[in-house]
């Protein structure tokens, strides 16, 4: 099972939305949604067009949802949708502090509702943990970069486990990234101590909300590493690094040259899904369709890539 962890902002939602009109083969995924954007039209949009599980968190806290502004408005907007699609996930951030009565009494007020607990750092005793681990109401424990104490690991069934951490090298700027690098090998434990794993794709988990016009456009493409079955990331990074001396549609079309230039060679790495596709076609229409596109392209091509490697196509 694959798992990436996503902030359900707009590129995101739509990189979903892609995937799901295009009748990608997506058995194995288990996206994981915690919103950041109070407004959630775009959520609930994506939504009904996802009929596969989904985790989507319900206690939120970052941005819109800082100092617990919004929180509750925003399960009131989603409620109905909850009700009517059980593909639909109910996911609770446990973080520092939370008070365990009141984490196992939500719990409860799930119903039938399949639920996941994402630990993000949880100071829970290991009779806490314990008691979780043994609940058959939740589906999945989820894992967040490595946050909780090594030996609580062992209280969790691996059949209900998630590791997701963040494999992202994030710098400052765009015209930093230069060739490839190593991103992860964590799919080869899939099945051994957990049942799934994920990332925070190439986004990384610190919460981005953009800026003004970069020095330089660069792409994050994930590739399989032949050799010993690891997983890389090659930059792909314009020409020009200098801010203001070229225009944000000459560069990104030079990524997408590079791209179309590159990748169809090495096509038992890459794969061949419709995040490149856009590339490709971009490329040949020289067509910018703006820095949010970017970002979706490369979403989409990393998570059908991550499924093509779990699932052994490539």
């Amino acid at each position: 099972m694959y798992s990436p962890y996503l902030y359900a902002r707009g590129t995101e939602l739509l990189s979903l939305r892609e995937i799901s009109s295009t009748a990608v083969n997506v058995n194995g995924l288990l996206p994981v949604l915690e919103p950041v954007n109070s407004n959630a039209t775009a959520l609930v949009t994506c939504l009904n067009a996802w009929n596969s599980d989904v985790v989507v968190i319900l206690n939120p806290y970052q941005n819109d949802f800082s100092n617990g502004n919004n929180v509750n408005q925003f399960n009131q907007n989603i409620s109905q949708l909850i009700t009517t699609k059980n593909n639909i996930i109910l996911g609770c951030l446990v973080k520092s502090g939370i008070n365990f009565q009141s984490l196992t009494t939500w719990i409860s007020s799930c119903g039938n509702k399949r639920v996941a607990l994402i630990y993000d750092n949880a100071a829970l005793t290991d009779a806490e943990l314990q008691t979780l681990a043994s609940d058959p109401r939740i589906t999945y424990h989820i894992i967040l970069n490595n946050s909780l104490p090594q030996h609580q690991y062992n209280y969790i069934p691996a059949i209900k486990s998630i590791f997701i951490n963040d494999n992202f090298r994030k710098l400052a700027r765009n015209a930093d990234y230069n060739g490839s690098e190593f991103f992860t090998n964590q799919h080869q434990y899939i099945g051994r101590n957990c049942i799934g794993i994920g990332d925070y794709s190439i986004t990384g988990k610190v919460l981005d909300l953009g800026g003004g016009q970069p020095s330089a456009i660069a792409s994050h493409l994930i590739y399989k590493e032949l050799s010993n079955n690891s997983i890389w990331v090659r930059h792909f990074v314009s020409s020009n690094t200098q801010r203001g001396a070229v225009d944000v549609a000459t560069m990104f079309i030079d990524v997408a040259d590079q791209i179309t230039a590159h990748v169809p060679n090495y096509l038992s790495q890459y794969g061949n899904n419709i995040g490149l596709n856009n590339y490709y076609s971009c490329s040949q229409r020289k067509h910018s369709p703006g820095l949010a596109k970017n970002k979706q392209f490369q979403i989409t091509h990393h998570i059908c890539l991550m499924l093509d490697i779990i699932n052994g196509r490539i």
